[in-house]
């Protein structure tokens, strides 16, 4: 059975991929560019233009293409948020604003302890993520 993913800018709650792709844009220094994440929590592989280059340790904005909000998560500045319907079920999926950070949680609304992907997943632990933030 394949796992249905419906990603949603938290905000405005504009579904951010309709052909299976994430859409978002990053912005750093006044720059804009358009990127693509596969919707997989873990998967790491990033769509951008030709010749976009990202720094590894720079840390960027990510926007909804839609309405333009900041993504930023109230729950630590180091990562964004969106929200996630996976097979009907709604999940709020934090992800880090960081270059070559491999860092993403995905929490269902009821539960306080969210499931951790990337090889960089332990640098937020339950101390800095505040999941009590609604």
């Amino acid at each position: 059975m394949t796992t249905s993913y419906s990603y949603h800018c938290s905000r405005c709650g504009a579904m951010l991929n309709p052909g299976g792709i994430i859409s978002l844009v990053a912005e750093r220094n006044g720059k804009r560019t358009l990127i693509g994440f596969p919707p997989e929590p873990g998967n790491y592989i990033l769509y951008t233009p030709p010749r976009t280059a990202f720094n590894h340790g720079d840390t960027y904005d990510f926007l909804c293409p839609v309405c333009h909000a900041d993504l930023i998560s109230r729950r630590h500045r180091n990562l964004c948020e969106l929200t996630l319907y996976e097979d009907g079920i709604r999940k709020t999926v934090l992800f880090s604003r960081v270059a070559g950070e491999r860092a993403t949680y995905v929490l269902k609304d009821d539960e306080t302890r969210p499931s951790r992907h990337g090889e960089h997943h332990d640098k937020y632990n339950d101390d800095t993520i505040d999941i009590d933030v609604g």
